[in-house]
């Protein structure tokens, strides 16, 4: 059920649990949960082509491993793949790609995949 749903209905409990459940966690239920979705993350990046080139075929175990075997990056290390649109590379197919202008760099626009599990966020 969606949001507009849910308000309609009057499930005030129900939108609270799905948008702000996460404020009656502890610090360590909460960082117990970031830390699985980061590592499910690395799992993706690490399996993919790009992630791929990035680690040099390595697959970090953990996020440690991941901060300390990833380099750190700008847009100039990707626009090559995201301005060709090369979706194989990626984690994921992007169901658009999104273009915006921007200042900086070689490149007059800034292309993004969005995927479907990140349109379901919203």
């Amino acid at each position: 059920m969606r949001f507009e749903e849910k308000l309609k209905n009057h499930q005030y409990q129900d939108i609270w649990q799905e948008y702000c459940g996460f404020l009656n966690l502890s610090l360590e239920e909460y960082m117990r949960i970031q830390n699985r979705l980061m590592l499910e993350q690395i799992s993706l990046w690490s399996h993919c082509e790009l992630g791929k080139q990035m680690l040099q075929g390595k697959i970090p175990q953990d996020i440690t491993a991941f901060r300390q075997q990833m380099p750190l990056t700008n847009y100039e290390d990707y626009a090559d793949i995201l301005l060709s649109k090369k979706s194989e590379m990626l984690p994921d197919t992007p169901i658009i790609w999104i273009q915006t202008t921007w200042e900086g760099g070689k490149h007059p626009v800034k292309v993004a995949p969005y995927t479907k599990p990140t349109a379901t966020m919203f």
